[in-house]
């Protein structure tokens, strides 16, 4: 039987305060992934809580966090907006 990892690349961007919850992850950033992952299984690989990301926008529309990731989507994490 032959196995084959087949993989896709993704371009990921953390906004906002991400960047504070994340400190060992880029701003941005390609990270290749398996095929047929949803962003929120990738988050949960790269040790990003999906709790923590507000919205997400793939290639310049709001997306799901179950958005089922394609080669060359371009992927924006957006945090909670803060202040006082």
């Amino acid at each position: 039987m032959n196995l084959t990892t087949e993989s896709i690349t993704v371009h990921m961007g953390i906004r906002g305060h991400c960047a504070e919850y994340f400190p060992e992850l880029p701003e941005e950033f390609t990270h290749q992934c398996g095929v047929g992952l949803t962003l929120r299984q990738v988050m949960v690989s790269l040790g990003i809580n999906p709790l923590l990301i507000m919205g997400v926008v793939v290639n310049g529309k709001l997306a799901k966090k179950d958005y089922l990731l394609q080669e060359g989507d371009k992927v924006i994490l957006l945090s909670p907006p803060t202040g006082g």
